[in-house]
């Protein structure tokens, strides 16, 4: 027999009045107080969404006018700061906008543009060094790397900074290993 044949049929429903048969035999009760309060849903009308469909309709419309006036608001700061940064230093432009390098940093950097140079820093050229300063201490620097120093060593030695250890081995090209070379263990 198969699953949706009469008599499977037939032989359940025995099943479940010989059940509902036993649970009042024993006492049991059918609460209606539950059911009395039951209020059925509207039935839908046919051409017409439902109000859960119009709820989550409103939700999404909400939420893509927020979007929407959100990226009108980044839009708007960044055509603010693309007009500073045409004529003003970041400094400038802090002072004018109330925004903070960090954030002015990050829109010039995603739309493409970048700020004035500040005319005090000078354009990438190093005033502060001195060549005859260099020499001399290219020519110390040699030798303490001759004596066997390492260069943190070198650099305390010599009263300057990593950074400037590094520029002098870079503009004057100077080969100072990072690392004492490993002996063979004989």
């Amino acid at each position: 027999m198969s699953e949706h044949s009469p008599q499977t049929y037939s032989a359940r429903m025995a099943e479940i009045e010989a059940a509902k048969a036993e649970f009042f035999a024993r006492g049991g009760q059918i609460n209606e107080s539950a059911a009395a309060n039951y209020v059925p849903r509207p039935p839908a009308i046919p051409g017409q969404p439902s109000e859960l469909k119009l709820q989550r309709q409103a939700r999404a419309q909400a939420e893509y006018a927020r979007t929407r006036a959100s990226i009108e608001a980044r839009q708007a700061q960044e055509d603010l700061v693309r007009s500073l940064a045409a004529t003003m230093t970041y400094a400038q432009a802090i002072a004018a906008s109330g925004l903070s390098q960090p954030t002015l940093y990050r829109i010039a950097k995603a739309g493409g543009f970048s700020f004035q140079p500040d005319p005090r820093l000078g354009r990438g050229e190093r005033t502060y060094v001195d060549p005859e300063a260099d020499a001399r201490m290219c020519e110390r620097l040699k030798a303490l790397r001759d004596v066997g120093l390492s260069r943190h060593a070198a650099a305390k030695q010599m009263g300057i900074s990593g950074t400037v250890l590094t520029r002098l081995l870079t503009m004057y090209e100077i080969s100072y290993p990072s690392r004492k070379p490993r002996r063979c263990a004989a």
